[in-house]
């Protein structure tokens, strides 16, 4: 199995950076092809971020944040895990106003706290009215 540099895991979208975990990819036995599709996979989710930065309509940041959560399912599949929605940050995101720490502590279970004034979580929709 081939062993991976920093800089081989390395994957850049203008100045955002991330690295895959060398020790997961040996524990889980990746294969170099499918390295290339983490690394491809993450690329395309800094560009979506990138795209959710640069933008605060509403509509325009809750179909972003489905790619995301489609790009999400695909990289647990690549590592070899369940697609489990549950392990996702979706909090994280763009523009969230979900309580951080809340939503970290509900981490790997169903339970999600969302805000009503989050634009890409809540529920309401954009032509109702606050009671």
């Amino acid at each position: 199995m081939k062993k991976y540099t920093q800089e081989e895991l390395q994957v850049t979208f203008e100045k955002k950076t991330i690295l895959l975990n060398g020790l997961l990819i040996e524990r889980q036995e990746t294969d170099e092809e499918t390295v290339k599709k983490l690394k491809a996979a993450h690329y395309h989710r800094l560009e979506v971020i990138t795209k959710m930065e640069q933008t605060d309509e509403k509509l325009s940041l809750r179909l972003l944040n489905e790619e995301i959560e489609r790009i999400d399912f695909e990289l647990q599949k690549l590592w070899g895990f369940p697609e489990n929605s549950n392990y996702h940050r979706w909090w994280e995101v763009p523009k969230c106003v979900c309580p951080k720490m809340d939503n970290r502590d509900n981490y790997g279970t169903k339970y999600r706290i969302i805000v009503e004034n989050c634009p890409i979580h809540s529920l309401k929709k954009e032509n109702e009215k606050s009671t």
